[in-house]
């Protein structure tokens, strides 16, 4: 499970996220350690980056349904949360370096891998979702997200998504 965030928007943005897709896509076939992946990733990334102009944030994680564990590791990204079945936060998963094409030395570790109980939720976003503007100039914010999912945690994870989305287009009332 990946997600990833490039510094800036549009044209530029986008050949940063594919190349750091594709290097991963590449080293995967290698190896399963989500920090080596990032690690090697990030030694690709850098070089290419003249002067340290753009990066990207990114979440990855290994889901290992027999074992019922993930393993993470995240460059810059925002943390992820864990959501028990009563819908308190069990776990925060914060990051754990620099985002990808800062400094080429980074490692990126994999804490130990996290049980995951039934009805758990992983909520794992990017900051366009929690940057989100009102007219006021108000953000929606973290905590509206996670207030929603707690809300909603019952539902299927496309109902809870959906309407999360539908949420946050109702807080922007035609801002972009």
């Amino acid at each position: 499970v990946m997600i990833a965030d490039a510094s800036g928007h549009g044209v530029a943005a986008a050949p940063m996220v594919a190349e750091a897709r594709a290097y991963l896509r590449a080293l995967a076939l290698q190896s399963a350690d989500v920090g080596a992946l990032l690690t090697l990733t990030n030694r690709r990334l850098t070089p290419k980056v003249p002067g340290g102009g753009a990066f990207v944030t990114a979440f990855l994680a290994r889901l290992d349904v027999s074992t019922r564990t993930l393993t993470y590791s995240s460059a810059g990204h925002c943390p992820a949360h864990v959501l028990a079945a009563d819908g308190q936060t069990r776990e925060l998963l914060p990051s754990t370096g620099w985002p990808l094409a800062i400094e080429a030395s980074t490692i990126f570790d994999s804490p130990p891998p996290l049980r995951l109980d039934p009805g758990d939720i992983v909520f794992i976003y990017s900051d366009g979702l929690t940057d989100a503007m009102s007219g006021e100039g108000e953000m929606f914010g973290s905590r509206r997200a996670i207030a929603y999912i707690r809300e909603h945690r019952s539902e299927d994870v496309e109902s809870i998504l959906s309407g999360l989305f539908s949420r946050v287009h109702l807080f922007q009332a035609g801002h972009p």
